[in-house]
This record gives C-alpha cells, sequence and structure tokens, in this order.
C-alpha cells in the first residue's frame, strides 16, 4: 500500500452511533482496501468517539471531534480536509456501501476515465420500517448533465453525496444546507463535466425522520433563499432557457410568492435575479388559486417569459 491511500472515506457524524456502525460494518466488507476511514463528530457527547475507538484495530480510521460543533455541510467539509487520499468518498453516518465490491466499481470506473474528476452510482432508499426504493436512473439525461451542467437542478440525477466519488478535494457552500449537493454537483461540472456514472445501486441511503431533509423539505425559508443562492451562481443567460424559466417560475407559484418585498425578505441579502421580481410581479395579477390550473399557469409564463426576452 502506497503512503497515501487511494481512497479516503469520510464520514461526517452526529449522534446516531447505531447508524454509524451500520456504516462502518460495510466498509469493512469491502473487498476495497487501499483506504483510510475518516470521522469528523458534531456530537455534544462521546457516543460517537468509543465507537470510533473500538475499530481502530479493525479499519484504518482516524477520529476529529469538532468543538464546537461546524453543523451541516461545514462537518462535510472538515471530513474533506482531514483527507490525504488520492480520491474523496464522502458518505454520511446514516448511509452505508450496499455491496463489497462497491468501493471497488467506483474506484475502477474513475480510474478508467483518467479525464473525469467525478463518479457517481444509483442508490438504494431503505425506511424504517425496512422497505426498499431502488431511485431511478436515465442514463440518457447524462449526456445532457455534461453539456448542461444546470439540468442538475432540475432533473437531480445525482442522488446524496454518499453516492459519489471525487477526485479533488473540493468544498461545499457553508451557507447552504438544502441545496448543497445540488450547488457542488453544477460547480464541479462546471470545471469538469466528463461526469461518469456506475448505473448500479452502490449506496443504500438510510430515510429517517432525523434527517436535514426533513427539516429542510417544503420550509420556503429555506427552499427559496437557496434557489436565490443557487440562481446566482448558474451561468449568465440561463433563465433565458425555457426549462429554468419554468423551473422558477414554478419554485414562487408553489410557495405563493407574489412580491419583490417577500423575494427580498427570503433571500436574506442575497442578490435577487431580476426576472424573479418579474415573475413575482407577474403572478400577483391572478389570484393565487388560479395559478394552479395548468393552461393558466402554461399561458402565464409564457407571457411573462417573452417579456423578459423582449427587455433583455
Amino acid at each position: 500500500m502506497s503512503s497515501s491511500p487511494a481512497v479516503s472515506i469520510c464520514i461526517p457524524a452526529y449522534k446516531q452511533p447505531e447508524m454509524l456502525k451500520r456504516c462502518l460494518d460495510s466498509i469493512r466488507q469491502q473487498t476495497f482496501t487501499d483506504i483510510e476511514v475518516i470521522v469528523t463528530d458534531d456530537s455534544p457527547g462521546d457516543e460517537v468517539a468509543r465507537l470510533v475507538d473500538s475499530y481502530k484495530d479493525i479499519l484504518p480510521i482516524r477520529y476529529k471531534h469538532n468543538v464546537p460543533s461546524l453543523g451541516t455541510p461545514e462537518n462535510w467539509n472538515e471530513a474533506i480536509r482531514q483527507a490525504t487520499g488520492k480520491y474523496i468518498k464522502l458518505i454520511h453516518h446514516d448511509d452505508w456501501l450496499a455491496t463489497p465490491n462497491a468501493l471497488q466499481k467506483l474506484h475502477d470506473a474513475l480510474e478508467a476515465a483518467p479525464g473525469s474528476d467525478f463518479a457517481y452510482a444509483r442508490a438504494l432508499l431503505v425506511y424504517d420500517d425496512g422497505k426498499e426504493w431502488l431511485l431511478p436512473m436515465k442514463i440518457e439525461n447524462l449526456d445532457r448533465v455534461r453539456r448542461e451542467p444546470e439540468y442538475v437542478m432540475v432533473v437531480k440525477p445525482i442522488s446524496t453525496p454518499s453516492v459519489t466519488l471525487f477526485r479533488n478535494k473540493f468544498m461545499y457552500d457553508n451557507r447552504m444546507k438544502w441545496l448543497v449537493d445540488i450547488d457542488g454537483y453544477i460547480h464541479e461540472l462546471y470545471r469538469n463535466p466528463a461526469i461518469v456514472c456506475v448505473n448500479e445501486p452502490l449506496v443504500k441511503v438510510g430515510i429517517h425522520a432525523y434527517q436535514v431533509t426533513q427539516e429542510c423539505e417544503d420550509n420556503k425559508e429555506v427552499d427559496v433563499k437557496e434557489h436565490i443562492q443557487l440562481l446566482d451562481k448558474l451561468r449568465p443567460g440561463t433563465l433565458r432557457k425555457w426549462l429554468y424559466y419554468d423551473y422558477f417560475w414554478r419554485l414562487l407559484r408553489r410557495y405563493g410568492i407574489r412580491s419583490s418585498e417577500e423575494l427580498t425578505a427570503l433571500a436574506k441579502g442575497f442578490p435577487v435575479h431580476r426576472e424573479l421580481y418579474r415573475m413575482a410581479a407577474f403572478q400577483s395579477k391572478l389570484p393565487a388559486s388560479l395559478w394552479t390550473k395548468g393552461i393558466i399557469s402554461k399561458t402565464g409564463m409564457f407571457l411573462c417569459y417573452l417579456t423578459s426576452l423582449l427587455n433583455k
């Protein structure tokens, strides 16, 4: 084994040692062993530390307790900072590798594509009651994602960071927590669009009530603010494309945002794209209940979109 491992498995942890144990046990079972395991811990107690200590004779594992806690996603970034490997495999403590050759397959996919920096696999969602659901993967989306990284935002072909493997140490934007993965994927694809896909379920994703997803989903304060942030990072002219105009029109319609004042308040100091103000003003012209009717919404959006093109 080289002095630096091939893969750094980075696990940002917070409480729930029983879930972390499941993750670590899945790493123990891997056929690919040129690894280091890094656990960065935001827990207030020592339950995670004690669990990690019990694996020190089993895995090449290192532990760092964050004091004070860093929160999501800065705890992810801290685990990545500690890594020394050629590749970064971030995996959340409540997820685990689905098969003994999962890591081997991800590693081999990037090794076989020296021009690529980013590989991902399918995910199998596992619920508290034991039910499983294999996330669909439309492989035909991949070519468009390579040409148009913004497409990740709309079709979400890549699920949790737990399914990814990266060649370099990119950091996640610690001002986000809901769209932080989407933002990270787009950022990396702008830098190098040669993404690699392993069309197999290599990671199991635990679904439970204590995830950040449950806190953020359908939360207007978080969802709208982070979309405003994300839009500000996208390539100029993104909203000149119908698909993305439709996406943001639907976002405002979903939350009933009908004024520039509300948009500005939700942005929390981040710059708001002028087209969002135009959309909100246009949607204020009719009762919110009418915009739920497909033909009315599509017609209104087309007129608003046409106005935006004519006023460039």
